[in-house]
């Protein structure tokens, strides 16, 4: 269905406006961030995650690409860690393009992941954040297996 492509910088550039402009609604959306400093911020917080673009290193970018057309799906970034002294991964963005969605692209490239975080990275976790009001994604993950390992909570007042 899906492979992973090692990402270039030419494939990159548009798709890491999407998922910046993304970011940063969804910042919105949570109440963290007012519409005038969100792009700004999650530009900010880009850059500094990935200060060498797609060569910044312990960070993988990998183009998603569709088998059957091997037109561009989406991209998946992921990061090397450890945590509680094991090699871990967590995945920092996975965008599938509109194009793609609701047909099994974002499920294939988590399974994906999880096969490389194991074989490539001999990791024994794989993380990611998610917002508590992006259902769609909260059910996606839940399906592949994730649980939610700590939970925020505020009150507008």
């Amino acid at each position: 269905m899906i492979r992973f492509e090692p990402m270039t910088d030419e494939v990159w550039r548009p798709l890491l406006d999407e998922s910046i402009a993304g970011y940063a609604k969804m910042h919105v959306q949570a109440g963290r961030w007012t519409e005038q400093e969100a792009l700004k911020k999650a530009r900010d917080e880009y850059e500094k995650l990935l200060p060498d673009g797609v060569a910044t290193e312990k960070h993988h970018v990998y183009a998603i690409l569709e088998d059957a057309s091997d037109r561009l799906a989406g991209h998946v970034w992921y990061m090397e860690r450890e945590q509680a002294g094991s090699p871990s991964v967590f995945l920092c963005d996975i965008l599938i393009l509109e194009a793609f969605r609701r047909r099994g692209f974002a499920r294939a490239a988590l399974e994906d992941l999880e096969a490389m975080a194991r074989g490539k990275h001999g990791a024994t976790r794989l993380e990611l954040h998610v917002f508590a009001n992006n259902e769609g994604a909260r059910e996606l993950y839940r399906k592949a297996g994730f649980v939610e390992t700590n939970v925020r909570m505020a009150k507008e007042l």
